[in-house]
């Protein structure tokens, strides 16, 4: 079953939801989510489930066993709910000097550092070759970005 996941009224995903040998599977596949967090949480005639949290664009995939799904009751609606804080910024030349940053960088603060979202076409150059191997590549906004995690000194950080 696909079911609809609504956030600030409007769909931004479908979840589809799977019986499978005595667990439910959950399926979040983001369409139009803006860049941040999201915890995707499942309404059921009885309760709700929280399935964890999700960065706008990416999939989140869960299975629960009969124990957790069944005081939810049967599932009839799914919200993408934006976590506080951690709002994605456009980042600034001054604040990291040492990494050329392409036009739509975006950054938020990530703890003790940073994460840098870079806007990326799979036709052209890979934003910050350098650090390839600290890249993970994501989907926000329905376009793909890299991003990539920095201490406070922003010194690259494996994903």
């Amino acid at each position: 079953m696909d079911i609809p996941v609504r956030c600030d009224d409007r769909t931004v995903g479908w979840l589809q939801v799977e019986r499978q040998e005595g667990d439910t599977s959950f399926v979040f596949r983001p369409g139009a989510l803006e860049p941040g967090l999201y915890r995707i949480v499942v309404q059921g005639t009885a309760g709700t489930l929280t399935l964890g949290a999700v960065e706008g664009g990416a999939v989140l995939r869960r299975r629960f066993s009969d124990a957790m799904t069944r005081p939810l009751g049967r599932v009839v609606s799914a919200a993408a709910q934006r976590c506080t804080g951690g709002s994605w910024l456009p980042a600034r030349q001054q604040d990291f000097p040492h990494l050329p940053l392409p036009a739509g960088a975006l950054m938020r603060r990530s703890g003790q550092g940073y994460t840098l979202a870079l806007p990326f076409d799979a036709d052209g150059p890979f934003p910050l070759p350098q650090l390839f191997c600290f890249a993970r590549v994501c989907r926000m906004e329905g376009r793909q970005w890299v991003l990539y995690r920095l201490d406070h000194q922003g010194r690259p950080l494996l994903p």
